[in-house]
């Protein structure tokens, strides 16, 4: 049975990549802060509780998951979003932004990366369409995802050649708990926004590629319409 470790796990995309790879006869390792939060009760799936802020949180779901033995699917999703001017961005949130989406992504895949390509297996990064446009009150969230994005570009031409593959996997609004204390969200009529169970079956139809490599998957909702919050 193949395996895929999923962090971020407990709401929203992650959640949803879980359960789609858990229909397809994957093992499946979740990863949240707070394990027990992950609604998912099934015999091939493990929960994990981890702050991947934290490097040796990182250390230790990494030392789970070899000792689990070969991994075949490595999907980095936790992260969040902190949006205001760059002035009134509390210090503690830079950081933790950076932390999160740029930083914990690359040390847990460079932990995991001997038995991913022991596997010729496929890592998806779960960026955002912040990383391919700047915009104002996003300017450290933007960072966060070009990073991100940048770190998938070059790792794919690092290990091609040792039969691994990357994706860069960029949605636009996705209609999760991501918004929940934003300043912003997509308004609530059909079609601002993707759905998470959308974003989970792009991640598994790409993994599924025998030859080929989808290295940047770009996922926006029909229409474009964001209410914002007065500032």
């Amino acid at each position: 049975m193949k395996k895929i470790l999923v962090t971020g796990a407990s709401k929203g995309i992650g959640l949803e990549i879980a359960r789609k790879f858990l229909e397809n006869n994957f093992q499946v390792f979740g990863v949240s802060r707070d394990s027990n939060k992950i609604p998912i009760q099934d015999k091939n799936f493990s929960s994990l509780s981890a702050d991947l802020r934290r490097e040796e949180d990182i250390k230790s779901v990494s030392k789970f998951i070899l000792r689990e033995g070969q991994l075949d699917v490595l999907v980095n999703n936790a992260g969040f979003a902190h949006f205001a001017a760059l002035e009134n961005i509390p210090d503690e949130k830079i950081v933790d932004m950076i932390k999160l989406n740029t930083i914990a992504p690359i040390l847990l895949t460079k932990l995991l990366l001997p038995t991913l390509k022991k596997s010729q297996g496929h890592i998806f990064n779960i960026a955002s369409r912040a990383g391919h446009s700047g915009y104002r009150f996003g300017t450290v969230y933007c960072a966060s995802k070009f990073g991100l994005r940048g770190f998938s570009e070059a790792l794919f031409d690092e290990t091609r050649n040792a039969g691994v593959r990357v994706s860069n996997i960029s949605p636009g609004p996705v209609d999760t708990p991501f918004w929940d204390n934003l300043d912003r969200k997509p308004e609530a009529r059909e079609g601002t926004s993707v759905i998470p169970e959308d974003v989970a079956q792009a991640v598994f139809d790409i993994c599924q590629s025998k030859t080929a490599v989808v290295t940047e998957s770009i996922i926006l909702p029909q229409f474009h319409a964001m209410k914002f919050k007065k500032h």
